[in-house]
């Protein structure tokens, strides 16, 4: 392989343009640092984790950790949209609506009373009274986020590299970095024989993380999920607009009860479809050919067996559409936001664990802040260290 050196030393490089690295570059950007953004891919690509169209924003976590975090980045997405020249909304507000048992619905309503979040709490049949669409009884407890909603996921991304550009920010795609050789100048050197130089570097590379730092045990581990799309049935086809579109304030729904974690999310993605399905998914090799990799039915008819039950307007027959997406899980379902256990200059964020797109904004905001020793407010960064003990039997939690 022929080495060629680019004479730039960067102040910042951040390696993969997901939506964690693109806000991270678009951070450091802002910061007026020189800053590139590096890809293995094309930008925009679908082999990751941040395609498509939509995904679930929202306050209401069950853990005041996450909502804390998710507040900060609400702030940073409405700065984001103030910021962008086009003004484009990259989320909708219509509701988040979290149904699941008495005491966990209980819980939730606390954590956002603590923010003074807007929420209503709605449980068995008024549900129904609410949302003709919906069909749950009064073994069924919910809270209905107001402030929750669809994140519009590949309209975010853009917005976001479009700004990091406005300021500046550098983009080199189709460049797959093979070895990281750290110091106070770090050195990429990539597949095609590139040397690239920077003095701080951010690795946020999803699925990939353990092929390019595998000397640090992480345990995460690639997971590949289901992602669903499932029409309305013919005949309500005329109620779609009314009760499944975003703008006409139909919810996202998340459901959690038992063993069951599905979700929903409006017809932000295709005509007369919404997006449903269960949050988990079957291991696989990240360096596996992408033909290779075979999605299980065990989501699908999980899926189908809720739609069937409690949302009658949708043929639970089977999805119209199967798309792939790509989960990196720690064992304990949180995030790892470090610096390297050896080099300081070098910062991790990985883990997101398929629940990540919503805080973007707020990790690249503290990946920058780690960069620059700067006190981090909204969460206790102890949280998601690298070196935390993290238990090997835990499951995937919304």
């Amino acid at each position: 392989m022929i080495i060629t050196q680019t004479n730039t030393t960067f102040d910042v490089i951040v390696i993969g343009a997901g939506i964690m690295g693109s806000c991270s570059a678009y951070q450091a950007a802002k910061n007026g640092k020189k800053a590139l953004l590096v890809e293995q891919f094309s930008l925009f690509h679908n082999n990751g984790s941040s395609h498509g169209a939509s995904r679930i924003i929202r306050l209401c976590h069950s853990d005041e950790i996450y909502m804390n975090m998710a507040k900060r980045s609400y702030e940073l997405w409405d700065e984001i949209m103030e910021l962008d020249e086009y003004k484009e909304k990259i989320y909708t507000s219509c509701g988040l609506l979290w149904i699941g048992d008495k005491d966990d619905t209980d819980k939730r309503v606390k954590l956002l009373e603590s923010i003074n979040a807007e929420y209503e709490r709605i449980s068995g049949i008024d549900i129904k009274t609410k949302y003709k669409h919906l069909n749950y009884d009064d073994d069924w407890y919910g809270v209905l986020d107001k402030k929750g909603g669809v994140i519009y996921a590949e309209k975010c991304l853009r917005t976001v590299i479009r700004l990091f550009k406005k300021f500046n920010g550098e983009i080199k795609e189709h460049c797959k970095v093979v070895q990281i050789i750290p110091g106070s100048v770090t050195k990429l050197i990539t597949e095609k024989g590139e040397t690239l130089k920077c003095k701080n570097l951010i690795i946020t590379v999803g699925a990939w993380m353990n092929n390019l730092l595998p000397e640090i045990n992480f345990k995460v581990t690639p997971t590949l999920v289901s992602v669903n799309f499932w029409k309305i049935k013919k005949e309500y086809e005329e109620l779609f607009e009314k009760y499944f579109l975003p703008e006409n304030n139909s919810p996202t729904i998340i459901v959690t009860k038992g063993e069951e974690e599905v979700f929903m999310i409006p017809g932000a993605d295709f005509d007369n479809m919404v997006k449903f399905g269960a949050h988990r998914g079957e291991t696989f090799d990240i360096n596996s050919p992408y033909s290779d990799r075979k999605i299980s039915n065990l989501v699908v008819e999980e899926a189908s067996k809720h739609i069937e039950k409690h949302i009658p307007f949708i043929d639970s027959t089977k999805p119209e559409k199967i798309v792939s997406c790509i989960y990196q899980m720690t064992n304990d379902i949180n995030f790892i936001l470090d610096k390297h256990p050896k080099y300081s200059n070098i910062i991790i964020g990985s883990g997101f664990s398929g629940t990540g797109f919503k805080f973007g904004a707020v990790i690249g905001e503290i990946l920058n802040q780690l960069i620059d020793n700067k006190e981090i407010t909204c969460c206790d960064i102890n949280n998601f260290s690298s070196k935390r003990v993290i238990s090997s039997n835990a499951v995937c939690k919304l």
